[in-house]
């Protein structure tokens, strides 16, 4: 997890210094293949927005985006915090939420949304 982490720091550092180059260049294999975005599509402009305050540019481009800033910003430091104290709060957070997830009645409504931002995506992709 903290490996991912870095990488997404990485990513969106890189938008950041580089916003134009960055635009052109995409890091979504299913959009690559199939030429419709992804859910996550337009993830790290919406990071990178977030960081910027532009938060309705954030939620237009993708409001996943607030989801994974607050994993980015908050996961690293959980870590860290875990490693220092030599505790598994973190992972045992992780394994709780998972199974919480896996309910029937928590899992529908969360792909409902992810489905409906999906389409939203395609349809903003679209026209």
């Amino acid at each position: 997890m903290s490996f991912l982490s870095l990488a997404g720091f990485g990513w969106v550092i890189l938008n950041l210094l580089q916003p134009g180059k960055m635009q052109a260049l995409s890091a979504c294999p299913f959009r690559a293949v199939t030429g419709i975005p992804c859910p996550a599509c337009n993830s790290t402009h919406s990071v990178v927005k977030i960081i910027q305050l532009n938060w309705i540019g954030a939620w237009f481009d993708n409001p996943l985006g607030f989801v994974l800033t607050a994993g980015l910003f908050v996961f690293p430091v959980w870590i860290l915090f875990d490693t220092v104290r030599a505790k598994s709060t973190f992972y045992e957070w992780y394994l709780a939420t998972e199974q919480f997830v896996r309910r029937r009645w928590v899992a529908i409504p969360l792909i409902a949304i992810v489905v409906a931002n999906w389409l939203w995506s395609i349809h903003k992709f679209t026209h």
